[in-house]
């Protein structure tokens, strides 16, 4: 394959590393997509078929992306590939197996505004004070609960009195939810994850998926990761992330899962994206400069063969 024959020495090791846990830490401009896609390629050279493959993204785009990268390096039907973001995979979980999780057939998914003008009708039948209690922030609140996997009662144990309002709301919007067929964002991965607890389900994606490929992986949160590990008993599990980069705690995201990587999996081969392919060296050396402050990390050092190129100028603004 031509795309083979460009990789680096590092990106073709963690292409071509045996099977087992890989976690490749991936520098900003290392060429990670490329890595991603030529690992698929190689697994489907070596025999592995198409739909034995799991391949999650965060978004849209760069699963699109891969897929066509993917289409002009192999020349095999790649229409059985699991390959989506970890909304879009649990999506069609549930779709497959709503029966199993008590979901009607046609359950509809709502978006964050249909979410919110639902947390609004349940707080006015409540007759809470929506300046005291933001919609908007109750509404975040439990989507970040959800990112935990909590429901309303563990809310109520880990949160304590403080948030026996929030919880309260958020038992209410679940219930409301239930007696329409609908679901948000953030069931998805709680139902999904939902049907690992059936005993044959989770049986039956064991034995079909047998290599799994995590993009972004610093970004996953706690569902994201119990989901994957519960799916991985096989430890084929190649994820690749750069705790450098590790900037959505806000809405759940857990670095953790990355740094912890080589624990759940001791066997983990780790493999460091050096090579940077964007930036001159005069950047890369003050980056380096500055994430080297940052005690909680894995640790690695990007170069470049484009040279120093200008000199890093410092600009403070007054204002945004």
């Amino acid at each position: 394959m031509q795309e083979m024959n460009g990789l680096n020495p590092r990106q073709w090791e963690a292409v071509t590393a045996p099977a087992g846990p890989a976690l490749v830490l991936a520098g900003a401009g290392s060429g990670k997509t490329r890595v991603l896609t030529s690992r698929i390629a190689h697994l489907l050279e070596g025999g592995v078929r198409p739909g034995e493959i799991l391949a999650v993204t965060f978004t849209n785009k760069a699963a699109r992306e891969m897929r066509e990268r993917l289409g002009r390096m192999v020349s095999l039907d790649l229409r059985p590939l699991w390959m989506g973001t970890f909304h879009g995979v649990a999506h069609r979980l549930l779709r497959l197996h709503h029966g199993a999780l008590d979901l009607p057939e046609g359950f509809q998914v709502l978006d964050a505004e249909d979410s919110l003008r639902l947390i609004r009708r349940v707080m006015r039948e409540a007759q809470l004070d929506e300046k005291q209690w933001p919609p908007r922030a109750m509404a975040a609140r439990i989507s970040r609960w959800k990112d935990e996997g909590w429901g309303p009662e563990q809310v109520r144990t880990q949160e304590g009195r403080g948030a026996v309002i929030y919880a309260q709301v958020y038992g209410a919007y679940e219930s409301a939810k239930a007696r329409s067929g609908l679901v948000d964002f953030g069931d998805l991965l709680l139902y999904a994850l939902r049907l690992w607890q059936v005993p044959e389900i989770l049986a039956q994606y064991q034995r079909r998926i047998q290599h799994v490929l995590v993009d972004e992986f610093q970004d996953t949160n706690a569902v994201q990761y119990a989901w994957l590990k519960a799916l991985a008993q096989h430890q084929n599990l190649f994820v690749v992330g750069d705790d450098d980069q590790a900037i959505y705690a806000w809405r759940g995201a857990r670095v953790e899962n990355l740094l912890r990587f080589g624990e759940d999996f001791p066997a983990t081969r780790v493999v460091r994206l050096e090579q940077n392919y964007r930036s001159t060296g005069a950047i890369l050396q003050a980056a380096n400069a500055v994430i080297a402050h940052n005690p909680d990390r894995l640790g690695k050092t990007l170069w470049t063969e484009h040279g120093a190129g200008e000199a890093v100028q410092v600009y403070t603004a007054y204002n945004e």
